[in-house]
């Protein structure tokens, strides 16, 4: 099977350290984000994917999309945008190497990632989306109608990609992977930019879009620095508990791109150390500190909560909600 990885965005809003990186590289336990979701398609059967990008930082983004696509031993297509695309224009670009096949492909936000409750979820999604023979499908957990973009009758098939206040419509929201079949390309006009409003909205009528809803099933949202903590905070808790606990994939993620990773539990906080990490005798943690490769800790300091990209040098006294 193939994909295609939504790369290309505006930079991350963490400002004052990150605000010129793409989202899509930003280090989540000191491996970049993308390398999970590049992960999560190998886990979908995908031998190769196309990923676009854009701007300034093309040259980096595109050389670490080659970097993790060597690493899973996978074949990547790079797809340059000399403007930004949106998600439709970004999916039209690439139709040539997606519909080669004629295959359903998978579909995956770059700048999200989840972790799942167990491994059949992506089975169960694949073999929903035949039975329903679906034009698009959205893996999604049911959510609060005010933070929703599906709107979804009894049966998934999605009503509205708008706000709809219907006492027959269930709310979702959009975990970031979606299986397309390959004729929606004769749906994506050149102008399109937004998949969900300028494309799909207007055959929601067809009965063909549906939602794969799944509990227990966790994202972290990479346009929100308080998702970003917070979805740190939620893995790292799960990660010091036994195997079977564990996200799935998480730890041979961490094996491939994060090698002799370490994750201490403290009194109160848990500290992950990417390696050679120095001074951590001076550190005191409340709630957690992430510690990127070659990271050192120059004076005694007070964590509550805060992820060091790796090289960094600590000097100042205490750190809160601070991404370097």
């Amino acid at each position: 099977m193939k994909a295609f990885l939504l790369c290309a965005g505006e930079g991350t809003r963490f400002k004052p350290h990150t605000d010129t990186l793409p989202k899509v590289i930003l280090p989540f336990l000191n491996v970049p984000l993308v390398a999970y979701n590049a992960f999560l398609l190998k886990q979908l059967g995908v031998q190769s994917f196309a990923a676009n990008v854009y701007g300034k930082n093309a040259s980096l983004l595109s050389d670490t999309l080659q970097n993790i696509a060597d690493s899973l031993n996978m074949s990547l297509h790079i797809s340059y945008e000399n403007q930004l695309l949106g998600s439709a224009g970004g999916l039209k670009k690439v139709e040539q190497f997606l519909s080669a096949n004629d295959e359903d492909f998978y579909y995956l936000n770059g700048d999200s990632m989840m972790w799942l409750p167990q491994a059949s979820v992506l089975q169960s999604f694949y073999k929903k989306h035949k039975a329903n023979q679906a034009l698009v499908s959205f893996l999604c957990i049911p959510s609060d109608p005010k933070s929703d973009v599906l709107f979804a009758n009894s049966k998934g098939a999605i009503h509205s990609f708008h706000s709809v206040y219907s006492n027959n419509l269930f709310t979702y929201h959009f975990c970031g992977l979606a299986l397309i079949s390959c004729k929606i390309f004769q749906h994506i006009s050149f102008s399109a930019k937004h998949l969900f409003y300028d494309v799909l909205e207007k055959l929601c009528q067809t009965g063909k879009i549906f939602v794969h809803s799944v509990t227990g099933l966790n994202s972290l949202d990479m346009n929100r620095l308080s998702s970003y903590l917070e979805g740190t905070d939620k893995v790292l808790k799960t990660l010091v508990l036994s195997l079977r606990e564990q996200p799935i994939f998480l730890q041979e993620i961490l094996n491939i791109f994060s090698p002799k990773w370490n994750v201490i539990q403290l009194e109160k906080g848990i500290i992950f150390c990417g390696k050679n990490v120095q001074g951590l005798s001076k550190l005191k943690v409340t709630d957690f500190a992430v510690l990127g490769e070659s990271s050192r800790i120059m004076s005694s300091c007070h964590i509550s909560r805060a992820v060091l990209n790796k090289n960094y040098v600590l000097n100042c006294s205490v750190s809160n909600d601070l991404l370097i």
